[in-house]
């Protein structure tokens, strides 16, 4: 079982909601919802916003690159998409790290992190593109 779909199974479970009521929240097709829950599907970027933001948890916790769950209440939204990018998503990530040990973390390693992170989510077939699935 991949990560999103295990987190995103608990997170139904802790919420009691159902797919049904999670795909009228997050306004994605019930099809679609089941199809990630059984692990049939991948979902896109603007997806898994949606998701997350009506199961009120962070999108990063949700596909695997953060043990933060805690939709942050102060997180300014894309307001010309109403979902995060990859690039976004990543740069905001390479920001939690501040040091490795006691030596800080240079810019050129919070870049190579970023793009590690870019890499890793589209791996795992999470990408920008605005289709379903």
């Amino acid at each position: 079982m991949n990560t999103f779909q295990s987190r995103l199974k608990q997170s139904l479970e802790e919420a009691r909601i159902s797919q049904s009521e999670l795909a009228r929240r997050a306004k994605i097709d019930k099809t679609l919802i089941s199809g990630y829950v059984l692990g049939k599907f991948k979902p896109k970027q603007n997806n898994v916003y949606k998701i997350a933001k009506a199961l009120n948890i962070d999108e990063a916790w949700l596909i695997g690159i953060s043990d933060k769950k805690e939709r942050d209440p102060l997180r300014q939204e894309d307001s010309h998409s109403g979902h995060k990018s990859l690039d976004e998503m990543a740069e905001e990530y390479s920001k939690q790290f501040r040091s490795y040990g006691d030596k800080p973390i240079s810019e050129e390693q919070r870049k190579a992190i970023k793009e590690i992170t870019i890499a890793y989510l589209k791996s795992q077939g999470i990408n920008d593109s605005s289709e379903d699935q």
